[in-house]
């Protein structure tokens, strides 16, 4: 995973970044990698990673549409999906730097796409739309 010596701001969207990948490569579940000794703050890095999961299509469309991949070259896609998530439906992206300036760049254009699906979806809000879940299909996992 990511070494301590990563500031602080990124480390925790690092390892979620980290931990995301591996879990779409199949490796292990997002709760036994998050569960691991070499991660840090274990409760807070389960939630951002299953939460960035749960809403994986959404974000993926949102940072497509905004063209906030391009801005944030030299970033990992699933580190810049666990960002955006924390930025619009959690707290706010923590400390500074690149990454969060092209988030906060990108916002407005990705609040206007959340809003087109919302009224697609036939709901008055995003947020009413993550309130109720975003309709996303799921594969079989097991089949």
């Amino acid at each position: 995973l990511v070494s301590p010596s990563t500031p602080i701001m990124s480390f925790l969207y690092k390892q979620a970044g980290d931990i995301l990948a591996a879990c779409k490569k199949g490796r292990k579940s997002a709760r036994s990698l998050c569960l691991s000794p070499a991660v840090k703050n274990k409760p807070a890095t389960l939630a951002l990673v299953s939460q960035t999961i749960k809403y994986e299509e959404l974000l993926h469309g949102c940072a497509s549409a905004s063209h906030l991949y391009d801005m944030a070259k030299g970033f990992s896609k699933m580190m810049v999906l666990a960002s955006l998530y924390d930025h619009l439906f959690g707290r706010g992206v923590k400390g500074g730097g690149r990454l969060k300036r092209a988030l906060v760049e990108k916002k407005e254009a990705c609040v206007k796409w959340l809003e087109a699906k919302a009224k697609e979806k036939g709901v008055a809000s995003f947020t009413e739309l993550v309130k109720k879940g975003w309709d996303r299909q799921r594969p079989d996992r097991y089949m």
